[in-house]
């Protein structure tokens, strides 16, 4: 005996989709021009309803299947998708998708196929944020290579300027690196990176000028150095000692009597005490200590 069973209850699944992207949303009308073909139209006031409107936790591939069902029931010309499509966005990815796309945001299949590579679910995005912010250079990792890094994990996430200037600051591991950013404080990825790559090299032309760097000539040339001192000490432990040919030193009396200070302060003494015998004796035949020639022999005998 014949199954009595249609063919839709065969596939409960399926027909219980269809039924609930139907239900209340759609009526079916007679397709114009046409009168034995039924086809989903829209007819006033009752329509598809339009998609939510897509923000950053909305799941794109569901979303975008919504919105072409809905602007095929419509009627709108394929042309118009594109901006149908923005007008059902959140205000901030419809200025994310036209500084990316340009003239092409116009284009529908361009504009589909950002729009699934740029978002991101919410649970997703809370773990790449996590390791945007554990983003460290790693060693002997170039600092543009670190760069490029850091602003392509940024921009996946919407971070701004700044938040990615800020992470590839304190991500870098070259103190160099570090002290140029924070002396520039440059706002953009752009001038970062030159900032960086300047430090870079101005650190590997110190390192290079450096005489206490590693490159085999320099070990060689201490080596030598240290060679040649040990043989000098050598050949002057074995030598004699050798006789003094500098003048002695003075002693301290030579040096009493023989200082200008001592000298003056002895010709001033002298001139005193000529002095008051002059007034203690004015008619005592004594030459004058102002007569050049007395000063000079009295020099000469303090010499």
């Amino acid at each position: 005996m014949p199954s009595t069973r249609s063919a839709t209850s065969e596939r409960p699944e399926e027909n219980r989709q269809q039924l609930e992207e139907k239900a209340g949303t759609l009526q079916m009308g007679a397709c114009p021009g046409n009168g034995h073909s039924i086809l989903p139209v829209a007819v006033p006031p009752t329509c598809w309803r339009p998609p939510v409107l897509f923000s950053s936790g909305t799941e794109p591939n569901r979303w975008i299947t919504s919105l072409e069902i809905f602007l095929k029931a419509s009627g709108l010309p394929r042309c118009q998708w594109a901006v149908a499509a923005l007008n059902h966005m959140d205000s901030a990815i419809q200025e994310r998708l036209t500084a990316r796309l340009g003239d092409d945001v116009n284009d529908y299949e361009v504009l589909k196929a950002d729009l699934k590579k740029m978002f991101i679910p919410l649970k997703s995005e809370m773990s790449l944020r996590a390791e945007f912010c554990r983003l460290r250079q790693r060693p002997g990792e170039p600092v543009d290579a670190f760069a490029i890094r850091v602003q392509e994990a940024g921009e996946r996430i919407w971070m701004t300027e700044l938040q990615i200037v800020d992470r590839f600051r304190e991500g870098t591991n070259s103190r160099a690196v570090l002290m140029a950013l924070l002396e520039k404080e440059p706002t953009t990825m752009d001038e970062a990176r030159r900032t960086a790559l300047k430090a870079v090299e101005i650190e590997e032309a110190s390192r290079s000028m450096d005489f206490d760097n590693n490159s085999p000539y320099d070990r060689r040339m201490e080596e030598l150095t240290g060679a040649l001192n040990r043989l000098i000490t050598r050949l002057d432990d074995r030598l004699p000692p050798r006789e003094r040919t500098t003048k002695p030193a003075p002693t301290s009396d030579t040096y009493q009597r023989k200082h200008p200070a001592t000298i003056e302060a002895r010709l001033e003494n002298w001139k005193n005490t000529m002095c008051a015998t002059e007034v203690t004796e004015p008619h005592a035949n004594i030459p004058s200590p102002r007569d050049g020639w007395k000063e000079a022999r009295v020099k000469r005998i303090i010499r």
